[in-house]
């Protein structure tokens, strides 16, 4: 699962990325765009991670938040999830 602690922001540079959503939002030092970004590819890993998990494939390691925690992060943002009215969890 990709949920590492990097991030690379727009301009190309590579910051430490915040340990959860509720971190995320809290920092001053990312702009909006570069913070809902980062929520998507969480949204996406964890969502690959829960259909790896369902084929009995479980990560090796897991995040200590959830897909509700990202999602909630999403919306304090005024952004809306890329999977939003699918039916499958890859949409």
């Amino acid at each position: 699962m990709r949920l590492d602690s990097t991030s690379v922001t727009r301009s190309g540079s590579a910051t430490e990325a915040p340990p959860d959503p509720r971190a995320l939002l809290a920092r001053n030092d990312m702009g909006r765009d570069e913070k809902v970004e980062l929520l998507h590819q969480w949204e996406f890993d964890l969502r690959e991670a829960m259909v790896a998990e369902e084929e009995n494939m479980p990560a090796s390691e897991s995040p200590n938040f959830g897909l509700a925690e990202v999602l909630d992060a999403l919306r304090a943002l005024g952004a809306t999830s890329r999977f939003h009215d699918v039916s499958t969890k890859h949409g």
